[in-house]
């Protein structure tokens, strides 16, 4: 049942067919506002993303249903997560080459609005909340966890927490660090 409602949604929103079973394509929608829908290839890194306006704000999020102007934010050669989605900002993981980072998009202008090395995001309403790697080198005297972390072949990384506040368009930093393990 769950393939025969999604699949009619990618192609609602791509005129290009998506390179993914039906069974691995996600859907979310914000309240009133857009739906995204996310396929990971079978054969690359790369996840295809396609957000759109709904068609019919004030209907359950129905992912049959079209969009309007759908935005395609595949990043050829990365793969994405999709970590939260507040009114029409978007937060992705993206993972590639280069890295990994937490992305936060405005769905209404198209733009990308932050772009950070983070760990353990959440998203609510009121903004995305996040521990941002720091350049700052860790040490077994800044990070507890040190010693571990690098007796398993991993880097340690030093990270604070941070808000990006959707209403005021700026990060804060928050009272807290952590380190993490980074390959």
């Amino acid at each position: 049942m769950l393939q025969r409602l999604i699949l009619p949604a990618m192609l609602m929103l791509a005129a290009t067919a998506l390179p993914a079973h039906a069974d691995q394509i996600a859907c979310h929608g914000s309240d009133t506002h857009y739906v995204v829908l996310i396929a990971p290839s079978e054969d690359t890194l790369e996840t295809r993303v396609l957000a759109g306006k709904r068609a019919n704000p004030n209907a359950r999020i129905d992912c049959s249903a079209a969009v309007a102007a759908p935005i395609n934010l595949t990043v050829p050669d990365t793969a994405v997560d999709f970590l939260g989605l507040s009114e029409h900002f978007l937060v992705l993981g993206e993972e590639g080459d280069s890295g990994s980072d937490m992305v936060i998009h405005d769905l209404d202008s198209g733009a990308e609005l932050l772009r950070a090395a983070a760990e353990d995001v959440f998203v609510d309403s009121s903004g995305a909340y996040f521990f941002e790697v720091l350049d700052t080198p860790a040490s077994a005297k800044l990070c507890p966890e040190y010693d571990a972390i690098t007796a398993m072949g991993m880097a340690a990384a030093l990270a604070e927490q941070r808000v990006y506040d959707f209403a005021s368009g700026k990060v804060e930093k928050l009272e807290g660090t952590r380190c993490y393990a980074r390959a």
